[in-house]
C-alpha cells in the first residue's frame, strides 16, 4: 500500500488527511525531503505519486519527509513527525518560516521538489515562488521533477495561453537558477525537449502506476461477447471519443464503458457522451472508490482508455496505472504537436493509437501479466540524486 492513514485521537480522520511513509530503516542512507503543493491522498495525483515515491525510498532504506507548502484540504498547519502540511490560507512568511524550521530540525540532505505550475498559484503565476523556495531551502541539494511546465508551447496555441506559458516558463527557469537544481527530472520526452531549448537538460523519470497491485478476484467470465473499455480518473475535456467508437461498432460487439474515480472538468463529455450513444453503448458510472476496487476493476476491462494526448500520454498517472497492471491501453488523441519535436513511438507496445491500423493492433495485443514500475523508477530516482 502507498499510503496509511495516521490516527488522531482516537479515530481516523478523513478529512483533513495526513499520511506517513513506511517506517524508515536506521541504516538510512540519505535523507530526502519531498516538497509538493499539497499532499492529500486520493484527491491530488502529484500528491499520490509524491507519497508513494517517498514510500519506496524509505523501504529502500533511506530517511524520507514530506512537506506540502500551498495544501488546500488543510486550514492549520498539520504536523507529524516526517509529515508537515502547510495550507493556502497561512501567510506565505510564516510558510516559509514554518517550512524552513521542519527542513531543518530534519537535516533533510537533498530536497525534492514535485513541481506543477498550479500547485502554488491558481494561474500558475507566483512570482515570488524562486525566492520562496530559495528561503525554505537555502543551501540545502535541491532535485526537481517537472510533472508538468508551462503551457502554450503546442503549435496553434492561442496568443493569450502563449503569454500566460510565457511568464510560467520565466518562473520555472528562475526556480532552476534560484536553487541551483544539480539534478532535474520530467517524465516525458516532449517535456524534456522543450526544457532543453531555454538551457534546462532534464532526464526522463517515467511514472508509476499509484494504485497498488491487489489478486484479481475470479470473474464469471462475459458471455455475450461484451467489449468492456475503462476509464480511470479526470477525463480530458478536449476528449473526442466518436472516431474510436465509430471503428469499435464495426467489430458487432455489445460496448461498455466504465469509469471510475472523479471525472473532474470533462464531467460534460461524459454526459454528452452517454446522452448520444445509449443504449446503443452501455454507459457505468462507478464513481471514487478504494485503490484495491480500482485494482479490480483495471484487471477485470478488456482495454483501458487513455484521454491525454499520445504526446503527451508520458505524464499521466492514470495510464500508467492501467500499463502496470498489464491492461491494454487505447489512445485515441493524437491532437498536440509541438513545432520542432518529431513524433516517437509509443512509449509502451500496449498504447494502442486510433489510426488506420486500429483494430489490426486490437485484435493482436494482449493483456500482460502486472509489472509495477514503482521499484524501477525509484532506483533510477535514487541513483540519478547521487550521481548528481
Amino acid at each position: 500500500m502507498p499510503w496509511k492513514w495516521v490516527k488522531t485521537g482516537s479515530e481516523i480522520t478523513p478529512k483533513p488527511a495526513i499520511f506517513e511513509p513506511v517506517p524508515n530503516s536506521q541504516n538510512s542512507d540519505v535523507k530526502i525531503l519531498f516538497l509538493a503543493g499539497s499532499l492529500e491522498p486520493g484527491k491530488d495525483g502529484v500528491a499520490d505519486y509524491t507519497g508513494t515515491l517517498a514510500t519506496e525510498c524509505a523501504r529502500l532504506g533511506h530517511e524520507t519527509f514530506l512537506l506540502s507548502l500551498n495544501d488546500p484540504w488543510v486550514h492549520a498547519p498539520l504536523l507529524e513527525p516526517t509529515v508537515l502540511r502547510l495550507g493556502a490560507r497561512m501567510s506565505w512568511p510564516d510558510r516559509v518560516k514554518t517550512a524552513r524550521a521542519f527542513l531543518t530540525a530534519n537535516r533533510a540532505e537533498i530536497v525534492s521538489l514535485q513541481f506543477v505550475p498550479y500547485s502554488f498559484h491558481r494561474a500558475g503565476l507566483n512570482f515570488a515562488l524562486p525566492q520562496i523556495l530559495r528561503a525554505i531551502i537555502g543551501q540545502t541539494r535541491a532535485q526537481v521533477m517537472f510533472h508538468e511546465i508551462w503551457i502554450g508551447a503546442q503549435t496553434g496555441a492561442p496568443a493569450r495561453v502563449k503569454l500566460l506559458g510565457f511568464f510560467q516558463r520565466k518562473i520555472i527557469q528562475a526556480v532552476v537558477e534560484k536553487l541551483a537544481c544539480r539534478t532535474i527530472h520530467t517524465s516525458n520526452f516532449v517535456y524534456a525537449r522543450l526544457l532543453a531549448r531555454y538551457g534546462i537538460e532534464a532526464k526522463q523519470l517515467p511514472l508509476f502506476g499509484s494504485v497498488p497491485l491487489f489478486a484479481t478476484r475470479n470473474e464469471t467470465p462475459r458471455g455475450d461477447g461484451t467489449l468492456s473499455l475503462g476509464l480511470f480518473g479526470s477525463i480530458h475535456p478536449e476528449w473526442t471519443p466518436d472516431e474510436m467508437l465509430s471503428a469499435l461498432r464495426k467489430l458487432g460487439r455489445p460496448i461498455r464503458i466504465s469509469h471510475v474515480g472523479r471525472i473532474g472538468p470533462g464531467e460534460s463529455v461524459w454526459t454528452d457522451l452517454s446522452g448520444r450513444y445509449q443504449p446503443e453503448i452501455e454507459f457505468c458510472r462507478l464513481g471514487e472508490q478504494s485503490l484495491e476496487n480500482i485494482s479490480q476493476f483495471l484487471g477485470s476491462v478488456d482495454f483501458g482508455v487513455a484521454t491525454t494526448p499520445l504526446s503527451l500520454i508520458g505524464k499521466s498517472s492514470c495510464t500508467a496505472a492501467m500499463l502496470d497492471h498489464g491492461l491494454p491501453v487505447i489512445v485515441n488523441r493524437n491532437d498536440i504537436h509541438f513545432r520542432g519535436i518529431p513524433e516517437i513511438a509509443p512509449i509502451s507496445e500496449l498504447l494502442i493509437p486510433v489510426d488506420d491500423n486500429f483494430l489490426k493492433c486490437l485484435a493482436a495485443v494482449k493483456r500482460r501479466p502486472p509489472r509495477p514500475l514503482l521499484p524501477e523508477v525509484a532506483k533510477q530516482f535514487l541513483s540519478d540524486l547521487t550521481a548528481g
